[in-house]
Protein backbone atom coordinates (compact mmCIF):
# COMPACT_ATOMS: atom_id res chain seq x y z
CA UNK A 1 0.00 0.00 0.00
CA UNK A 2 1.11 3.60 -0.35
CA UNK A 3 2.30 5.30 2.47
CA UNK A 4 2.62 8.79 3.78
CA UNK A 5 6.05 10.21 2.64
CA UNK A 6 6.84 11.01 6.22
CA UNK A 7 6.74 7.33 7.44
CA UNK A 8 10.43 6.25 7.56
CA UNK A 9 12.65 3.90 10.34
CA UNK A 10 13.23 0.23 10.24
CA UNK A 11 10.61 -1.74 8.19
CA UNK A 12 9.90 0.77 5.79
CA UNK A 13 10.28 -0.10 2.21
CA UNK A 14 12.09 1.41 0.31
CA UNK A 15 10.29 4.61 -2.15
CA UNK A 16 8.77 4.12 -5.28
CA UNK A 17 7.73 6.30 -7.53
CA UNK A 18 4.14 6.61 -8.66
CA UNK A 19 3.99 7.50 -12.52
CA UNK A 20 -0.07 6.65 -13.07
CA UNK A 21 -2.69 8.22 -11.32
CA UNK A 22 -6.41 7.23 -11.42
CA UNK A 23 -8.51 9.62 -10.30
CA UNK A 24 -11.84 8.96 -9.21
CA UNK A 25 -14.99 10.93 -8.96
CA UNK A 26 -16.97 8.99 -5.43
CA UNK A 27 -20.51 7.69 -6.68
CA UNK A 28 -23.76 9.08 -6.51
CA UNK A 29 -25.37 11.05 -3.83
CA UNK A 30 -29.09 11.66 -3.18
CA UNK A 31 -27.58 15.36 -2.77
CA UNK A 32 -25.94 15.13 -6.19
CA UNK A 33 -29.78 13.92 -7.46
CA UNK A 34 -31.69 16.65 -6.38
CA UNK A 35 -29.04 19.55 -7.04
CA UNK A 36 -28.26 20.36 -3.71
CA UNK A 37 -24.53 21.89 -2.85
CA UNK A 38 -22.80 19.46 -1.06
CA UNK A 39 -19.04 20.23 -0.12
CA UNK A 40 -17.89 19.21 3.33
CA UNK A 41 -21.11 18.11 3.84
CA UNK A 42 -21.36 14.16 4.69
CA UNK A 43 -23.36 13.06 2.57
CA UNK A 44 -23.86 9.03 1.68
CA UNK A 45 -24.03 7.25 -1.47
CA UNK A 46 -27.51 6.43 -2.70
CA UNK A 47 -27.94 3.29 -4.24
CA UNK A 48 -27.43 3.81 -7.79
CA UNK A 49 -23.81 5.01 -6.45
CA UNK A 50 -23.05 2.08 -4.48
CA UNK A 51 -23.83 0.19 -7.82
CA UNK A 52 -21.80 2.25 -10.03
CA UNK A 53 -18.79 2.02 -7.19
CA UNK A 54 -19.38 -1.80 -7.26
CA UNK A 55 -19.25 -1.61 -11.12
CA UNK A 56 -15.98 -0.03 -10.90
CA UNK A 57 -14.45 -2.24 -8.84
CA UNK A 58 -15.32 -5.29 -11.12
CA UNK A 59 -14.11 -3.25 -14.30
CA UNK A 60 -10.73 -2.28 -12.67
CA UNK A 61 -10.38 -6.44 -11.52
CA UNK A 62 -11.40 -7.78 -14.80
CA UNK A 63 -8.92 -5.69 -16.44
CA UNK A 64 -6.37 -7.15 -14.38
CA UNK A 65 -5.27 -3.11 -13.66
CA UNK A 66 -2.43 -3.10 -10.62
CA UNK A 67 -2.41 0.11 -7.95
CA UNK A 68 0.05 0.35 -5.62
CA UNK A 69 -2.63 1.15 -2.97
CA UNK A 70 -5.22 3.65 -3.02
CA UNK A 71 -6.26 6.94 -1.15
CA UNK A 72 -9.58 8.46 -0.34
CA UNK A 73 -11.25 11.96 0.55
CA UNK A 74 -11.86 11.22 4.20
CA UNK A 75 -15.73 12.18 3.76
CA UNK A 76 -18.04 9.30 3.70
CA UNK A 77 -18.82 9.44 -0.24
CA UNK A 78 -15.55 9.28 -1.35
CA UNK A 79 -14.68 6.37 1.20
CA UNK A 80 -17.50 4.81 0.55
CA UNK A 81 -16.60 4.51 -3.36
CA UNK A 82 -13.30 3.74 -2.56
CA UNK A 83 -14.64 1.01 -0.10
CA UNK A 84 -16.77 -0.97 -3.16
CA UNK A 85 -14.24 0.09 -5.95
CA UNK A 86 -11.03 -1.79 -4.03
CA UNK A 87 -13.02 -4.31 -2.64
CA UNK A 88 -12.04 -7.03 -5.38
CA UNK A 89 -8.91 -5.38 -6.08
CA UNK A 90 -7.54 -6.39 -2.49
CA UNK A 91 -6.21 -2.83 -1.78
CA UNK A 92 -6.11 -1.31 1.92
CA UNK A 93 -7.55 2.52 1.97
CA UNK A 94 -5.93 5.56 3.50
CA UNK A 95 -7.73 8.62 4.25
CA UNK A 96 -6.57 12.39 3.33
CA UNK A 97 -8.73 15.35 4.01
CA UNK A 98 -6.66 17.16 2.07
CA UNK A 99 -8.63 15.10 -0.69
CA UNK A 100 -12.26 16.92 0.04
CA UNK A 101 -14.68 18.70 -1.70
CA UNK A 102 -13.58 22.98 -1.93
CA UNK A 103 -15.27 23.84 1.31
CA UNK A 104 -18.34 25.91 -0.28
CA UNK A 105 -18.92 27.22 3.52
CA UNK A 106 -22.70 29.02 3.97
CA UNK A 107 -23.87 27.51 0.07
CA UNK A 108 -23.40 24.37 1.45
CA UNK A 109 -27.06 22.45 1.90
CA UNK A 110 -28.73 24.47 -0.93
CA UNK A 111 -29.30 24.87 -4.64
CA UNK A 112 -26.41 24.26 -6.94
CA UNK A 113 -28.04 27.04 -8.62
CA UNK A 114 -27.42 29.84 -5.78
CA UNK A 115 -23.80 28.51 -5.82
CA UNK A 116 -23.24 29.24 -9.04
CA UNK A 117 -24.77 32.53 -9.47
CA UNK A 118 -22.13 33.30 -6.54
CA UNK A 119 -19.31 32.00 -8.94
CA UNK A 120 -20.26 33.91 -11.87
CA UNK A 121 -20.79 37.50 -10.52
CA UNK A 122 -17.48 39.79 -11.89
CA UNK A 123 -14.69 40.30 -9.90
CA UNK A 124 -11.07 40.65 -10.89
CA UNK A 125 -9.72 37.28 -9.75
CA UNK A 126 -12.54 34.59 -9.71
CA UNK A 127 -10.03 31.91 -8.63
CA UNK A 128 -9.77 33.69 -4.87
CA UNK A 129 -13.28 34.53 -4.37
CA UNK A 130 -14.63 32.48 -1.21
CA UNK A 131 -18.10 32.07 -0.16
CA UNK A 132 -18.53 32.86 3.07
CA UNK A 133 -17.16 30.76 5.73
CA UNK A 134 -15.85 28.80 2.82
CA UNK A 135 -13.17 28.79 1.02
CA UNK A 136 -11.34 29.79 -2.48
CA UNK A 137 -11.03 27.49 -5.43
CA UNK A 138 -7.37 28.56 -5.78
CA UNK A 139 -6.95 27.02 -1.93
CA UNK A 140 -8.77 23.85 -2.73
CA UNK A 141 -6.75 23.47 -5.95
CA UNK A 142 -3.05 24.14 -3.40
CA UNK A 143 -4.11 21.58 -1.42
CA UNK A 144 -4.96 19.05 -3.92
CA UNK A 145 -2.19 18.99 -5.48
CA UNK A 146 0.11 19.43 -2.37
CA UNK A 147 -1.51 16.19 -1.32
CA UNK A 148 -1.17 14.29 -4.72
CA UNK A 149 2.44 15.26 -4.63
CA UNK A 150 3.23 14.12 -1.03
CA UNK A 151 1.58 10.66 -1.84
CA UNK A 152 3.05 10.28 -5.63
CA UNK A 153 6.17 10.62 -4.21
CA UNK A 154 6.38 7.46 -2.57
CA UNK A 155 5.17 4.26 -2.60
CA UNK A 156 5.84 0.92 -0.26
CA UNK A 157 5.83 -0.83 -3.57
CA UNK A 158 7.48 -1.00 -6.60
CA UNK A 159 3.99 -0.57 -8.33
CA UNK A 160 3.42 2.48 -10.95
CA UNK A 161 -0.38 3.49 -10.50
CA UNK A 162 -2.21 5.17 -7.44
CA UNK A 163 -5.98 4.87 -7.13
CA UNK A 164 -7.50 8.15 -5.38
CA UNK A 165 -10.76 8.46 -4.82
CA UNK A 166 -12.02 12.23 -4.14
CA UNK A 167 -14.59 15.23 -5.76
CA UNK A 168 -15.51 16.68 -9.11
CA UNK A 169 -13.74 20.43 -7.65
CA UNK A 170 -10.53 18.73 -7.01
CA UNK A 171 -10.52 16.81 -10.28
CA UNK A 172 -11.70 19.73 -12.00
CA UNK A 173 -8.29 21.94 -10.04
CA UNK A 174 -6.30 19.26 -11.19
CA UNK A 175 -7.10 19.19 -14.70
CA UNK A 176 -7.47 22.96 -15.05
CA UNK A 177 -3.61 22.80 -12.89
CA UNK A 178 -2.02 20.72 -16.03
CA UNK A 179 -3.90 22.73 -18.47
CA UNK A 180 -2.57 26.15 -17.42
CA UNK A 181 -6.14 27.74 -17.16
CA UNK A 182 -7.54 29.57 -14.36
CA UNK A 183 -9.60 27.10 -11.79
CA UNK A 184 -12.41 29.10 -12.56
CA UNK A 185 -15.40 29.21 -14.67
CA UNK A 186 -16.20 28.55 -17.74
CA UNK A 187 -12.56 26.62 -17.33
CA UNK A 188 -14.96 24.06 -14.54
CA UNK A 189 -17.55 23.62 -16.92
CA UNK A 190 -15.74 23.20 -19.64
CA UNK A 191 -15.22 19.66 -19.17
CA UNK A 192 -17.40 17.08 -17.49
CA UNK A 193 -16.64 15.00 -14.33
CA UNK A 194 -19.38 12.24 -13.80
CA UNK A 195 -19.69 10.12 -10.28
CA UNK A 196 -17.41 7.20 -10.99
CA UNK A 197 -15.82 9.08 -13.86
CA UNK A 198 -12.15 8.02 -14.26
CA UNK A 199 -9.30 10.22 -14.88
CA UNK A 200 -5.88 8.96 -15.57
CA UNK A 201 -2.50 11.30 -15.33
CA UNK A 202 0.80 9.82 -16.29
CA UNK A 203 4.42 10.85 -15.50
CA UNK A 204 5.64 12.19 -18.30
CA UNK A 205 8.78 9.96 -19.23
CA UNK A 206 10.74 13.08 -20.63
CA UNK A 207 10.10 15.51 -17.92
CA UNK A 208 9.70 13.49 -15.04
CA UNK A 209 8.26 16.41 -12.51
CA UNK A 210 5.79 16.50 -15.27
CA UNK A 211 2.49 15.18 -15.69
CA UNK A 212 -0.59 14.93 -18.59
CA UNK A 213 -4.15 13.61 -18.93
CA UNK A 214 -4.49 10.26 -20.63
CA UNK A 215 -7.84 9.65 -20.01
CA UNK A 216 -10.68 12.18 -19.05
CA UNK A 217 -13.64 11.02 -17.03
CA UNK A 218 -13.93 7.40 -18.57
CA UNK A 219 -17.24 5.95 -17.68
CA UNK A 220 -16.80 2.92 -19.31
CA UNK A 221 -17.61 0.79 -15.89
CA UNK A 222 -20.81 1.57 -16.47
CA UNK A 223 -21.87 0.03 -19.93
CA UNK A 224 -20.98 3.08 -22.59
CA UNK A 225 -17.98 1.65 -23.78
CA UNK A 226 -16.97 4.72 -23.90
CA UNK A 227 -14.35 7.58 -22.54
CA UNK A 228 -15.36 10.98 -22.66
Amino acid sequence: MVTNPERSGPGAAPAARIDEVWLVRHGQTAANRAGIVQGHRDEPLDPDGEEQARRLGRDLAMRGVGFAGCVASDLARAVRTAELACAPLGLAIAREPALREQSFGAFEGGPVDALRAFRDQPVDDPEVLAPPHGESPRAMQQRVLDALRRWTERAEQPAARLLVVTHGGPIAAVVCALLGVPVAPPSLRAFRRDNTGVTILRRRARAPDAWQIAVLNDLRHLGDGAAR
